[in-house]
Order: C-alpha cells, then structure tokens, then sequence
C-alpha cells in the first residue's frame, strides 16, 4: 500500500483510533460518564422544576448505570426518515443544541459527539427508556455493534437509563475509582438546585443536592477569614443570554471554582480570570482611596488575589463555549468581562452592606501581599547571592564531592559531618549520585519566613 494514499475513517474508526480528539487523551476514561451526566442534567434543568440522577458503579468498578427521571430519550422515534438511536449514538455531530441561543437554551452539551463516541469505545453499551407508557431497549457491544433494539414493557413513570462498560482496547484504564466518581456528582449537583444526584456503590449511597451556591461553598470555607458573601445572580444580555452568581470570602487556604452551564471546569479559565483580575481592580481602587498602598510594595497585583480570594462562581449561557470537548475550560472573552463586571459589583455591594468584614477582606489582602513582597525580595537576594557564589564552572561550593553526570536521575547525599560523607562517598555511584557535608542540624524550614531561610548558607548551599 503506498505512503501517501489518502484513508477516510469511518465513524467507529473516528471514535476509536481518534478518541484524544474528542476526549483529550485516552488516559481521560471518566469523560464518558460526564457526558452522559451532562445529557441527564440538561434534560431537567430545561424541562423541570426538579429531578433525580441516579449513578451506579457496579461491583467490578467498570460497569455504570446512569439514571435520570427525565422525559425519556425517544430513541423509538424518527427524525427526516432516520431512525433516533441512530443519529444520538451512531452519528458524530448529531444533537439538540445547535440552536440553543436562538431558544433561549441552556445546556452543558454543545457538539453532539459524547454518546456517539462512548458507544464506539465501549465494550457494551445499553439504553433503556421509558415514554408514553412504553419501555424500549437498545443494546450495543464491542464498540457500537448494535445487538438489538426492542420494546421491553410498559411504564407509568418516564425515565432514561445509560449502562456502559468500557474497552479496554481504546483506554488505558477503564477501572474506576469510587471516590473519583463520588465526586464527579458532587460536582454536577453543586451549583445546580434542580437537580438531585445519588452515587450508589456497594449497597452504599451518597446522595447531592444543594438549595444555593453558598450552602456548597459553605462545606468548603471552614477557615475563612471574612464573611461568606453571596452576590444576586445577574442577567447580561450582548446577542445572547448569560447569567452569573458568585459567593466570596477570604481564608487562609484558597478554594476557586467556576462552573459553566453547571459543568465543573477544572482547569478553570476565562471566568476565573475575570473573578481575579475584577477583585483586583476594585482593591486598588479601594486601597488607593483609604491610601493603604505601601509604597514599597505598589498596587495589589492578581497573584496576591489568587493566593486571598476564595470563591465559587456560576455561570450560564445560552451560547456556551468551551475550550475544547473536554469541556474542562472556557477562554471565551465575554465570560471574563462578565466576571470582571460582576465581582466589582458585589464588592461595592459588600462595602455598603457589610462594611466590617469587607475591612477583613481587604486586610487579608494586604497581609499576603506583604508575604508575597518578602518572598520575590528572599527569592531576589538569593539569586544575586548564587550567582555570585558559583560564577563560573570551575567554582565549587564547599563541602560538594560532586558526580560526573547532572540533571534527571541524579542524587545528592547530605551527611552530618565529613567522616559520614567519607562513607557515603565510598559506597556511591559515582557517574550520578553526589554528596555535601554539613554541620550540626540544618534550619527548621516550616517555621521561618523566606528571608530568614534564604540568609542560611548551608540552605543556600544545598
């Protein structure tokens, strides 16, 4: 077969041999499970005032059964001569929500693909639903071969039901672990007061739901420094529909988490940076008009609100971009501006309001700005101390017996006096593995600042 002839992949050939395209990388086996959430948390969220996902991780931690008390998914029925079960799980780039902007639609599903593509890589994959007082079933295996399609029974209530077990042969793992899993549905429910999830495992069920944004943050904000604030969900409309809330505080371990359209982002994003870099604004401004700038230090800069503010924001779109299907996180510039816009806002809200604790916000503030300015001062005098200290190749740092090799897969000895280095030397490989000597007991690290760490000499040597 020649080089450069040109194959087009069919579209189980797509879902498996291309899976890093839909899922980011084959190591990411939990993203199927995502998906088929999101399908199930879109369906209540647009259709009801409240609902319940039921999620299952069966004995061998490799099956999932994923229940939602929605309408039922009509796969006994057919859109322009083909048949449902086709087009949601047969076809790539087959949905309901390519018009969502113009339907004033808010899903976390955008592409069409995540049903598709699980089908094809799992080793089974099964639907079961229940509408119009009938219960249909649908079985596939071995990476979308269809089985059969079948009316099981008859029903009173309505529901969808996804059980899946993933191939082995497509993913590098496809074991999961439960407390993983536990926590994809904590994540689902967490901004989302419609919506109900119940994780069962082993005869064990955990169940979520949360009746605002701060009862979530709440569970996390065990040390915060200021008052938990909840700003009012805002409504902004540019070509189309987006809506924002955020709960904030200060504490002495930061917590940020943004959400898009109830989807979790993980990695964050352009929301996250619009919360960040509209704190910053409104702080300066602040500091500025109560002229509690330290001039050595200058304005508050986003590192020192990344490492101060604490928050859970949410975001919903009826045109929703992320970064990529992974939906891990946004760029999408309109959500910054709008997040910027927001947490000014409830920062000026929160000065009017609650004065005291707002006081308490910015103090914590300027007291990490103030560790942050020691620590680029430490970090500054021991770079120029270093430089000065080896300037050249052939100056040694005391005490050293240095190795042939350097860089990964090397090793540095440290000995308390030279005669325990004289057998640590013996004993060596010396191709990568170096030792130092030093004196006494070094300098307790944990309990100083950067300043006092770095003017050690035996640290500075090591």
């Amino acid at each position: 077969m020649s080089k450069d002839k040109i194959k087009v992949l069919d579209t189980r050939q797509q879902c498996r041999e291309k899976l890093p395209i839909f899922f980011g990388s084959r190591d990411n086996f939990v993203h199927g499970l995502k998906e088929v959430l999101a399908n199930a948390i879109d369906e209540i969220s647009n259709n009801f005032e409240s609902g319940v996902i039921e999620v299952l991780l069966h004995d061998d931690k490799k099956t999932i059964s994923v229940k939602d008390t929605g309408r039922g998914i009509p796969i006994n029925e057919v859109t322009d001569g083909v048949n449902n079960y086709v087009l949601l799980f047969e076809t790539l780039f087959a949905g309901t929500n390519f018009d969502n902007n113009e339907n004033d639609k808010e899903a976390i599903g955008t592409n069409g693909c995540g049903t598709c593509v699980l089908n094809h890589t799992s080793k089974l994959f099964k639907v079961t639903a229940s509408r119009s007082g009938k219960i249909y079933e649908i079985l596939y295996a071995n990476g979308g071969q269809m089985q059969h399609f079948k009316e099981i029974g008859k029903s009173d209530s309505t529901y969808s039901e996804f059980t899946f077990e993933l191939d082995d042969e497509v993913y590098a793992c496809t074991q999961y672990d439960e407390n993983v899993v536990d926590m994809i549905c904590k994540h689902n429910a967490a901004v989302n007061n419609k919506v109900t999830i119940k994780f069962t495992y082993k005869g064990s069920t955990k169940e979520y739901h949360y009746d605002s944004i701060t009862q979530y943050f709440t569970e996390y904000m065990t040390t915060n420094t200021c008052a938990i604030y909840e700003g009012h969900e805002k409504q902004y409309e540019n070509g189309e529909k987006n809506r924002i809330q955020a709960s904030i505080c200060t504490s002495s371990e930061k917590f940020q988490q943004s959400f898009l359209n109830s989807n979790y982002l993980s990695n964050g994003g352009s929301i996250n940076r619009g919360m960040i870099y509209g704190a910053r604004d409104f702080v300066n401004n602040y500091i500025k008009s109560k002229k509690l700038i330290d001039k050595k230090l200058g304005e508050i800069s986003h590192l020192d609100i990344e490492e101060s503010l604490s928050f859970v924001v949410s975001v919903n779109s009826t045109n929703v971009e992320y970064e990529n299907q992974t939906k891990l996180a946004t760029n999408k510039a309109l959500y910054m501006k709008i997040a910027k816009d927001y947490i000014q806002e409830i920062l000026e809200t929160f000065k009017v309001e609650q004065p005291k604790q707002l006081e308490k916000l910015i103090n914590h503030i300027l007291e990490v700005q103030k560790h942050n300015g020691k620590a680029q001062a430490a970090k500054k005098a021991l770079k120029k101390k270093l430089s000065e200290k080896v300037d050249n190749v052939t100056n040694r740092i005391e005490g050293l017996i240095d190795c042939k090799n350097h860089g990964k897969g090397c090793e540095l000895f440290i000995a308390e006096g030279k005669s325990a280095l004289g057998s640590v030397i013996t004993a060596r490989d010396s191709l990568y593995q170096a030792g130092i000597s030093i004196r006494g007991k070094i300098l307790n690290c944990l309990k100083v600042d950067y300043d006092v760490v770095f003017k050690s000499d035996t640290v500075t040597d090591i």
